[in-house]
């Protein structure tokens, strides 16, 4: 009788020790789960923050092209034309064309 109380508190205490190591892992599981989701939302905020970059890029490229364009218009309608000095290159003049 003695046998058979011993036994079945050891094998309640296994039982209870094979729950708590279950918990544990649900627990050590759900947490790598947390840090994958906050892994993710940093890669979600760096991608937003990159198309943001992007778009202000744009931007600026269309106002340059925009800027060419009028650059274009207004040298085609005058009798100078922009050119780049040969000393620098940094440094523009007008010359006058006389086939225009």
């Amino acid at each position: 009788m003695g046998a058979e109380v011993v036994a079945l508190v050891v094998d309640l205490v296994v039982g209870l020790a094979a729950m708590e190591v279950e918990r544990v892992a649900m627990e050590v599981e759900r947490v790598a789960m947390e840090v994958d989701r906050v892994a993710l939302e940093e890669e979600r905020v760096a991608l937003e923050e990159e198309r943001a970059a992007l778009e202000e890029e744009r931007a600026a490229l269309a106002q340059l092209a925009l800027a060419l364009a009028d650059l274009g218009s207004l040298e085609a309608s005058s009798p100078f034309t922009l050119t780049q000095a040969s000393c620098s290159r940094s440094m523009w003049r007008l010359i006058p064309i006389s086939n225009k």
